[in-house]
């Protein structure tokens, strides 16, 4: 339920302004990937 709970904020964000939105969605999930990747870097 959660999921769909942030779909369903993340379809308003998109009705709304829509490229800007998308963009730093997308900006914050590569942050997040790129942090990911860094600490399995640091592990290794």
């Amino acid at each position: 339920m959660q999921n769909r709970k942030i779909f369903m904020r993340f379809m308003k964000l998109q009705n709304g302004n829509f490229g800007e939105n998308l963009q730093s969605v997308i900006r914050k999930n590569l942050q997040k990937a790129e942090r990911k990747g860094n600490v399995l870097k640091h592990e290794n």
